[in-house]
């Protein structure tokens, strides 16, 4: 081989051997967690509650007890579930980066009560909150 052949293949080859030896220092990990109230109930689960016909006790059973129990203007109940969900996401490259992103997002349920009847539910999504850091 001649010498430029030679070293173009040197450097390649040292190219190669840094990335695989970089792949051992990058990590990358994602949690999920939930507030205090836990996971939201699955879309299945919501399906089955008819208005007029499904029960608070039913709702009790299925979701637990409420975020918080009030009452309307009009004098029905109200029972409201505050679901918060935080993803954190990080990469770290040893010695060179570490970036972090995390994600609050917060679903409510409402539900309207009365004579133990639900009379009307719904979904509320906030906006998410996001905070990302990079540092080197």
């Amino acid at each position: 081989m001649n010498g430029p052949l030679r070293r173009s293949m040197s450097v390649t080859l040292c190219a190669v051997q840094a990335c695989l030896a970089a792949g051992g220092c990058v990590t990358a990990r994602s949690t999920r967690t939930y507030g205090n109230i836990g996971v939201p109930p699955e879309r299945q689960t919501l399906t089955q509650i008819k208005p007029g016909e499904t029960t608070k006790e039913w709702v009790l059973t299925a979701l637990g007890k409420p975020t918080r129990e009030g009452e309307t203007s009009q004098g029905t109940e109200m029972l409201t579930y505050e679901y918060t969900q935080k993803i954190v996401n990080e990469v770290d490259i040893t010695l060179f980066l570490d970036a972090k992103d995390s994600k609050t997002t917060q679903h409510n349920l409402y539900f309207e009560i009365q004579d133990g009847v639900v009379q009307k539910f719904w979904h509320e999504r906030l906006p998410a909150e996001s905070n990302s850091r990079v540092s080197n």
